[in-house]
């Protein structure tokens, strides 16, 4: 156990002990929601889970269901934040429905979407069409560029889910519906928010895709594309040049591949953002391979990058 984790076990003993109340949400806040955020491009839609107590929630973008990293009440608002992006919704009644705003944090400072929330599960349309048209795989590309994406969706129910891969990443799961002929996906993870419309003809999709801070659309466009006949993958060609770094870590210890620790190891460098959701994932992921392969020489090193220059947040 870490001691980050004996201390936050050691608080949370020490407020039972003195009897320190958890805020509990009434009970007609709790439930499932449709949340709407006021978006470029359009409304972005997204599930919110919040459970008969008020102490847990979950974002919805099926199939994932994403637990909340902290849920508290002040007054009338709910609360949702993840502190670990310095993003937040924060909701309140409003009629037999919610009202309010979610906080997220870009490269240029925070931004600030209206939101609102009715009562339900469904994504952009109560009837949705069939979602067959757009399950498969893709080759996407932007604009009239060469696709250099692969987009793979499947029917879930009435929904259409799945995600994007490109080079640098993946959009991660995106959720959403084909109806008349249009396709509409949307994601809110915590801190990113995206928008992908577009038109099917046949086996090619024409379409736009918006952010939070979009002024005008991303344009994309899809074929569809057997199996083998698209990648998204980047390879580096090998080089004989050693990757050379030295950077603090949470204690302000240097920490360099020169290092005894590293020597004779297999190192594997991950490179990423605090900001980013992706890079998130792939931390849990390494944390618990790492510590299977440890044994075996290998050694992780995660170098985050932060927006600002906070340091005391950043480590946080």
């Amino acid at each position: 156990m870490t001691a980050d984790r004996r201390a936050v076990l050691a608080g949370l003993g020490a407020g039972l002990a003195l009897g320190i109340a958890t805020p509990v949400l009434a009970a007609p806040l709790s439930g499932v929601w449709r949340i709407e955020l006021d978006h470029p491009g359009g409304p972005l839609p997204f599930g919110l889970e919040v459970s008969a107590d008020g102490r847990k929630a979950w974002i919805l973008n099926p199939p994932e269901r994403l637990a909340v990293e902290k849920v508290e009440q002040r007054g009338k608002t709910l609360v949702l934040a993840f502190p670990s992006y310095g993003s937040e919704i924060l909701l309140e009644p409003d009629g037999a429905g919610l009202k309010g705003s979610a906080r997220v944090v870009r490269r240029s400072g925070p931004v600030v979407l209206a939101a609102k929330g009715s009562r339900g599960n469904w994504r952009f349309s109560p009837k949705p069409g069939s979602p067959a048209a757009a399950a498969g795989r893709w080759a996407v590309g932007s604009g009239s560029g060469p696709a250099t994406g692969v987009g793979q969706f499947r029917a879930q129910g009435p929904l259409l889910a799945g995600s994007i891969q490109f080079p640098s990443g993946d959009t991660r799961y995106l959720s959403g519906e084909v109806t008349g002929g249009q396709l509409k996906l949307s994601t809110f993870d915590g801190n990113t928010t995206l928008l992908w419309l577009g038109r099917i003809e046949g086996n090619r999709i024409v379409g736009e895709q918006w952010s939070a801070t979009s002024r005008q659309p991303a344009a994309w466009t899809a074929t569809r594309a057997p199996d083998a006949a698209a990648s998204a993958v980047a390879v580096e060609q090998v080089t004989p040049v050693p990757i050379r770094l030295a950077f603090p870590d949470s204690s302000g210890r240097i920490v360099s591949l020169s290092d005894p620790q590293y020597r004779g190891k297999v190192v594997l460098v991950s490179i990423g953002g605090a900001w980013c959701p992706n890079c998130h994932d792939e931390a849990r992921f390494l944390g618990s391979y790492a510590a299977k392969r440890r044994k075996d020489g290998l050694e992780v090193l995660g170098l985050q990058f932060e927006y600002g220059d906070d340091r005391a947040r950043a480590f946080r």
